[in-house]
């Protein structure tokens, strides 16, 4: 049985403004582009091992907030639909291979149409019970740039002057850059009982096509977890922690100055995740996922995710056991 995976299937939110020197700023932030978290955790015992996966993920934003107060009910709600197939070979040396292939739509007023999401692909060594790696997504997503949510609030330009700021919320299945990242993590079990301390690096390498370069993303998991009857039955628990950089944008100079560069729109949440996996037969087994916000900030008027939850499927193939 492969121990239930914990996915962060977080936004990539960014609200920045165009113009800083103008009465009335416009503000995007972007909802539903995540890297998929492919090599998550490493498989039971040493040797060959090909394991294909299949989830299901809902993730769902309700309500619009402005720091770590919250400023409203979002009108309408979003929520993003997302299908992954995912592949990961272990060799004998402990080495990994994954790959994850998602699609889904994003809800608003209206279901949106199917599209591909990001592709992503890792490749991690583990030594002992520490792994480290890298990963890769490419722009495969569909990128849209429609707005799905609005909001008018009222902000201070750097000398105190009140302004007008438009906050529009898009939904995209993609983020429309390239990404590389790092993963690093250390696994501990004794008997029933397992831990989990985990970090990961998301660093975007390109600007996408309307002049935004998204900030990094790094996200945090200490878990624990228990296995029950026989190991049949594995249930998990967490804390998990994102932080998401100042996104960045060519702004438009006032009069004579120089063309300056925009730093805005950060985010950070703590939240609990559950697990629950069960081992079935045949090198086939099951699991569900919840990841509910604890606390978030957020810098302006944003969407803020209210909860997700996924299901998934596995079939595992050890190739010492197929030849023996």
């Amino acid at each position: 049985m492969r121990k239930p995976t914990f996915w962060f299937l977080a936004a990539c939110g960014s609200v920045f403004p165009t113009h800083a020197w103008a009465h009335h700023d416009t503000a995007v932030q972007q909802v539903g582009s995540t890297t998929t978290d492919v090599g998550s955790t490493d498989f039971e015992g040493d040797g060959p091992r090909f394991e294909a996966r299949a989830g299901f993920t809902w993730q769902s934003f309700g309500r619009l907030q402005s720091g770590g107060d919250r400023f409203d009910d979002a009108k309408p709600a979003v929520a993003v639909e997302r299908y992954t197939l995912s592949m990961s070979y272990r060799m004998a040396s402990r080495t990994r291979i994954d790959l994850a292939l998602p699609a889904g739509r994003i809800r608003g007023e209206r279901a949106g149409a199917m599209g591909l999401g990001d592709v992503s692909a890792g490749l991690s060594q583990a030594f002992g019970p520490v792994r480290v790696g890298l990963l890769g997504t490419a722009p495969t997503g569909r990128y849209t740039m429609d707005a799905v949510s609005s909001v008018v609030d009222v902000t201070a330009d750097d000398s105190g002057t009140p302004r007008l700021t438009t906050y529009d919320a898009r939904a995209s299945l993609g983020s429309g850059t390239w990404q590389v990242g790092t993963v690093a993590s250390l696994e501990g079990r004794l008997g029933r009982f397992g831990g989990q301390l985990r970090t990961t690096l998301i660093q975007p390498l390109n600007e996408t096509v309307d002049g935004i370069r998204w900030g990094r993303d790094v996200t945090l998991l200490a878990a624990a977890s228990a296995r029950l009857a026989g190991d049949q039955i594995q249930l998990g628990t967490g804390l998990l922690g994102r932080i998401h950089a100042a996104d960045r944008i060519q702004a438009e100079p006032e009069p004579e100055r120089t063309a300056e560069v925009l730093r805005t729109s950060r985010r950070r949440s703590l939240g609990i995740v559950t697990s629950l996996g069960i081992r079935l037969t045949g090198g086939l087994s099951c699991g569900t996922r919840a990841h509910v916000p604890l606390a978030q900030w957020v810098q302006g008027v944003q969407l803020a995710e209210s909860f997700t939850v996924t299901a998934s499927c596995a079939l595992a193939r050890e190739w010492s056991q197929a030849s023996s």
